[in-house]
């Protein structure tokens, strides 16, 4: 059986506190929306997912003049060490994820201190808008399924139809 947690469109799902922990197994959470750091999961602790389906959460974000923003991702936002937190995400799919308005964000998964993420399935995940001048779907640490800079990383599985599309160019991996 699968549990399905929905947003509804109007609220993120999970939250984790610095310190605190989740694991989920055969799980689907959707409709997951926030201005903050991620639609579906907001990960600031140890996060091991596995066998779980992540469709249609949005990440609205903007980032005020000055401010540094986090990683960030219209699914799942993950920060703090690798070497400590162990994060893993296996077997996974994310599919129908979008970032808009914002930097340092990806469609389906940001992770700014690395982590294993395994067999996964990446499809139809995006970001829009990029609202630093600078930025780019390269070099603004912008993806359309996981950000090139997210510290040390162990990937593998499947990606189709992802996009990125920044104020110069367009990235695609279809």
């Amino acid at each position: 059986d699968v549990t399905i947690l929905d947003g509804e469109g109007t609220h993120e799902i999970i939250e984790i506190a610095e310190g605190g922990g989740l694991r989920l197994t055969n799980v689907t959470l959707r409709n997951g929306f926030s201005v903050n750091r991620a639609g579906a999961i907001d990960g600031r602790g140890f996060v091991m997912l596995r066998y779980c389906a992540f469709r249609n959460n949005r990440l609205e974000g903007s980032t005020r003049e000055g401010e540094t923003s986090p990683m960030r991702a219209g699914a799942v936002s993950l920060s703090g060490n690798f070497m400590y937190n162990g994060d893993r995400i296996q077997q996974c799919e994310f599919s129908d994820n979008f970032a808009d308005n914002c930097d340092n964000c990806a469609g389906a998964l940001a992770d700014s201190g690395g982590g294993q993420f395994l067999e996964n399935t990446f499809i139809r995940n995006g970001v829009g808008a990029i609202t630093k001048n600078s930025a780019s779907c390269f070099r603004g640490g912008v993806s359309g399924a996981i950000p090139p800079d997210s510290g040390y990383l162990e990937v593998g599985g499947t990606f189709a139809d992802n996009f990125c599309v920044g104020n110069d160019n367009e990235l695609s991996n279809s």
